[in-house]
């Protein structure tokens, strides 16, 4: 059950975020919307392809759960640099 609920909240929250970030992007460049799109896709894809090949030489070297300990620390990492930002911010 508590898989099922883990899942769904993953797909709401997944789901929602392609949307929000690009109605930010619109917002934000409402001049040159479809160069911003292209920009966004061109980070998303090298932002995957940057993980897979990280992720490829962390299991190479250390593991396969040297990964998912860096992937805690990197989200964990990452919710202390939104918290700071956002506390920053006007």
């Amino acid at each position: 059950m508590v898989a099922c609920v883990s899942v769904a909240a993953w797909g709401l929250t997944f789901g929602a975020l392609p949307v929000s970030i690009q109605t930010f992007i619109t917002k934000a460049a409402p001049d040159d919307t479809e160069s911003a799109g292209a920009l966004l896709l061109s980070i998303f894809m090298i932002a995957i392809s940057t993980g897979a090949v990280a992720g490829g030489l962390i299991v190479d070297s250390l593991g396969p759960i040297a990964v998912v300990v860096f992937g805690g620390v990197s989200a964990a990492l990452g919710g202390v640099l939104i918290s700071v930002s956002s506390k920053a911010a006007p």
